[in-house]
């Protein structure tokens, strides 16, 4: 299955940015870049059909810091 689900939640009205790199820090795709509301949990599709198997991040950019996660994409 190329896609995946990734949700996530803020405490606190704020802008909100989604992007996937791939493992050399390349932008791929901007999932998400608007305001999120508070206390509402957010899923987003990222469907990765084009892309090759292998390792790629996604970055949750908010106001208050950065989470980046590792995913692992097997075709």
């Amino acid at each position: 299955n190329p896609s995946t689900q990734i949700s996530f939640s803020v405490k606190n009205s704020a802008h909100v940015s989604l992007t996937v790199y791939n493992i050399l820090g390349q932008a791929l795709a901007n999932l998400f870049n608007e305001i999120a509301a508070k206390n509402t949990v957010y899923s987003i599709v990222f469907d990765a059909k084009n892309l090759p198997s292998g390792i790629y991040l996604y970055s949750l950019r908010t106001p208050n810091g950065i989470e980046v996660k590792k995913m692992c994409l097997l075709k």
